[in-house]
């Protein structure tokens, strides 16, 4: 087969040689080749024919001319050595982010600003302070007392809130002075603070915490009574429950002191 293609195109050659020079073209029969000879020459003839398989078919001009299969290899993109080829990255699809309820912030109300404090207040304090140091007050009582020092009342307001005094404390304190110099039962040293200025859970906060012994007290009441008049036996246990003891500690009291 690649005799005879290659033969047809050694013929298609010589024809358009042919055409140019005028030239016959001459068949060897020994090798089957054809060959030009000039336009004198007589053209040589073979004595005997060639044989079916070599004889060359003569094909006109017109004849199409034979054509190879053409095969365009395939060719890939150049890629740089020790490169990968460029891939699309993968995209995830695009999340809204997550947001939050915009909450208002929570602004305080405007406060007006402490107006500065005055001479008086500053002593006021001070004297406070010095009270305390040597004796009970209540609050109410302090700022009495410094009312009576000559100070105004938002002076002494001013100096009994800020001395830092623990009023329950005074209440304490104030009870424990009152039974250093006279005998009281429960109930009259509680009233006793109240009218001091203390109050009501202070006043008991200090009758439950001063340690009286009120038998004791019911006792020390009599004997203070006996020194000022003559009581009978029943009047002074009643003087003693009129002073806030009970039953039990006036007849107690009494029996102490010679009924």
């Amino acid at each position: 087969m690649n005799k005879k293609i290659r033969f047809s195109l050694l013929v298609t050659l010589m024809i358009f040689s042919s055409g140019c020079s005028k030239a016959p073209a001459v068949t060897s029969p020994s090798t089957g080749m054809i060959r030009l000879t000039s336009a004198t020459t007589e053209p040589v003839q073979t004595s005997q024919p060639l044989p079916a398989e070599t004889a060359p078919t003569m094909t006109s001009a017109s004849t199409q001319p034979v054509t190879m299969p053409v095969t365009i290899p395939e060719t890939k993109p150049a890629t740089k050595a020790g490169t990968q080829p460029a891939t699309q990255p993968a995209t995830k699809p695009a999340t809204q982010p997550a947001t939050k309820p915009v909450t208002q912030p929570t602004t305080k109300p405007a406060t007006k600003p402490e107006p500065s404090v005055t001479t008086g207040e500053i002593n006021a304090l001070e004297k406070a302070i010095d009270y305390l140091d040597f004796m009970a007050f209540s609050y109410k009582g302090l700022i009495k007392q410094l009312e009576f020092e000559g100070y105004s009342n938002d002076e002494a307001v001013y100096g009994a809130k800020n001395c830092g005094a623990d009023w329950s404390a005074q209440a304490k304190q104030k009870a424990l002075d009152y039974l250093e110099f006279s005998a009281f039962s429960k109930s009259g040293l509680k009233k006793q603070l109240k009218f001091e200025g203390f109050t009501d859970t202070q006043a008991k906060y200090g009758v439950d915490n001063c340690g009286a012994d009120w038998y004791e007290q019911a006792v020390l009441k009599a004997a203070n009574y006996l020194d000022l008049m003559s009581f009978s036996r029943s009047g002074l246990i009643k003087q003693l429950e009129f002073e806030g003891f009970t039953h039990d500690q006036a007849v107690h009291g009494a029996k102490e002191n010679g009924y």
